[in-house]
């Protein structure tokens, strides 16, 4: 354990170890020392062994303050108060990584929102229209093609993300950090397309109630419970990112499910 690092201190050490030990820490840890004494470097060791059990390369970079999981900050030198707009500065302006992941994840979901409100209303038309084959061919196309024109672009904003970053942080910490989680999220949004025209289709025959249950159960419940599952042993941010792909394609296949059964019953409709 990086603990193990510090001299001394032990009745400090087997307190924060029985914390570690049961992956839960207190609110505040109080850390008390004269100016040089490594009281920075002590709350560094405690983050890197709590945020990287198994150490190595990341927890390394926390002690050398590089990692964009932990801000840290110098309290005042008499009182040892640290006001909190000065935390929320630093939290934002480490975090900036990932404010770009979401300006760069808009690119991709909202073309698939647009794909989906021009299924509902292509759908919808046809049906009124009582034009079957129209539909199917027109929802065979939006779901194959939307999927691979999704897969192809991720894929290329992947190669350019470590450029397109640049635009967003000038720390190195948070530009690999979000890369990672862009490498695990983005392959997959294709299911986010299958999914979105699927539910759009549904939609288009009057029929959102179903579609709404299963985005729901699967964004939150399904989501959730994969969450949970990941993170038992060394919780990191791409376990969380995990989670997100995963639940994606719970719903496109309970969403296709759904189409199946809707086209069964078609001529009833």
């Amino acid at each position: 354990m990086m603990i193990d690092r510090l001299a001394g201190n032990a009745a400090l050490k087997d307190s924060v170890r029985l914390m570690l030990g049961s992956r839960r820490l207190t609110h505040s840890v109080l850390l008390v020392g004269e100016t040089g004494l490594g009281a920075g470097y002590a709350a560094r060791c405690v983050a890197a062994d709590y945020l990287y059990p198994a150490g190595g390369a990341p927890a390394e970079a926390l002690l050398r303050g590089e990692c964009c999981r932990a801000v840290g900050k110098a309290g005042d030198r008499d009182s040892g108060r640290i006001e909190t707009g000065v935390v929320r500065e630093a939290i934002s302006v480490t975090g900036m990584g990932s404010g770009g992941r979401y300006l760069v994840s808009q690119v991709k979901y909202l073309p698939i929102i647009a794909l989906g409100q021009a299924v509902v209303s292509f759908v919808g038309q046809n049906y009124g229209a009582g034009n079957w084959n129209r539909i199917k061919k027109g929802n065979k196309f939006s779901i194959l093609g939307g999927s691979f024109a999704t897969f192809i672009a991720c894929i290329l904003l992947i190669i350019a993300m470590p450029v397109i970053l640049k635009a967003f942080t000038k720390d190195t910490a948070v530009a690999a950090q979000t890369l990672e989680i862009i490498k695990v999220t983005f392959p997959f949004y294709f299911f986010y397309t299958v999914l979105e025209c699927f539910s759009s289709n549904l939609r288009g025959f009057g029929k959102a109630f179903l579609p709404m249950i299963v985005t729901v159960v699967s964004f939150c419940g399904f989501r959730i419970v994969a969450l949970f599952a990941l993170m038992v042993q060394n919780p990191s941010p791409d376990k969380v990112a995990l989670s997100y792909p995963i639940s994606w394609g719970i719903a496109a296949i309970a969403m296709a499910m759904l189409y199946v059964r809707n086209r069964s019953g078609e001529k009833t409709l």
